[in-house]
């Protein structure tokens, strides 16, 4: 297939069969799947995505190499020379079987292996150094966000869950048969997932979830004042009831009551990774805005509507509209 150029980054050529090699078989096999308009979108959006990957990559690397020491950059060359022996050496030494061996595991040459290599390197190294080593999450800053996220996600409202079975009133042949599976030992929700028994949604056992704020003895948990009665007050693993209930005779169970809990102390480590984390990311897509003011790079909606074209042209089954 003929290759194309799109464009540069920072006078680096990008090539269509390079930028595509990566998910070429993803797009084919989404354009059997749906239609013109819509994949055209979609891969609209995944080369936009790659391309804008591709440049904050190309940028970071040529800022690291840029920024080494005579000794750095002598230290790193060295260290991707050793990399890639030791590579090599997996393969008995051999650098067309290691190709070889790289095609079928990894889909690319040793040479694009390498490549790719020293790029995540170097990207990792200017990350760490430009952005990583000058971000910190104060104390009042972790507190200040547990405070805000207490309730929401870290402390939410407790949730009990019952099981109820309603049995009609004139079938006493059923009555019958629960008590006679009550006095077995049968499950409670074995009981409600019986679907010649159970009048109340025994396809999910009778299972009826409620979430309540402040003390459970409080709480709203069904119309019914005796049902809602036994609700309030019973321990889980219990059984109450029967309760009449319009035809149907009434049994309640408590399953359990789901109540996740987590202190201050308890969430903070999870709390300043979340933060350090989405701190870091803003602060890199900031230095790399600032490093792309001053880069020749062309003009990236030419380059993804030229990427379009040539996906179109080549992943697009031939006489699917």
């Amino acid at each position: 297939m003929v290759d194309t150029k799109v464009g540069d980054i920072n006078g680096k050529p990008v090539y269509a069969n390079t930028f595509f090699a990566s998910f070429e078989d993803r797009l084919r096999a989404e354009a059997a799947l749906t239609t013109r308009d819509k994949w055209r979108i979609s891969t609209a959006r995944q080369i936009a995505e790659k391309l804008d990957k591709m440049i904050e990559g190309e940028l970071l690397r040529a800022e690291a190499l840029e920024n080494f020491t005579p000794e750095q950059k002598q230290g790193f060359f060295a260290w991707m020379k050793g990399l890639q022996e030791r590579v090599e050496s997996q393969s008995q030494g051999s650098r067309e079987a290691a190709n070889e061996r790289l095609e079928q595991t990894k889909g690319k040459s040793l040479d694009e292996y390498m490549r790719d290599e020293e790029q995540q390197q170097l990207v990792e190294f200017q990350v760490r150094e430009k952005i990583q080593k000058r971000i910190s999450v104060p104390w009042r800053d972790i507190k200040i966000e547990y405070e805000r996220y207490y309730e929401a996600l870290l402390n939410p409202p407790p949730k009990a869950m019952y099981r109820l079975v309603q049995i009609p009133t004139n079938k006493p042949e059923d009555i019958a048969e629960f008590t006679r599976l009550r006095e077995r030992g049968t499950p409670f929700a074995e009981i409600a997932a019986n679907k010649t028994l159970n009048r109340y949604k025994p396809e999910t056992g009778g299972l009826e979830e409620r979430e309540f704020k402040g003390e459970r003895k409080d709480a709203e948990f069904f119309r019914d004042e005796k049902l809602n009665g036994a609700a309030r007050t019973m321990q889980v693993g219990e059984v109450a009831g029967p309760f009449p209930i319009g035809d149907n005779q009434a049994y309640l169970g408590l399953d359990v009551i789901q109540q996740t809990t987590r202190t201050l102390y308890e969430a903070q480590v999870a709390i300043e990774m979340q933060m350090r984390e989405r701190r870091i990311h803003q602060a890199q897509s900031k230095y790399v805005n600032r490093l792309r003011e001053r880069a020749s790079i062309s003009s990236t909606p030419e380059m993804t509507r030229q990427l379009l074209v040539i996906a179109d042209a080549r992943y697009w089954p031939a006489g699917k509209k």
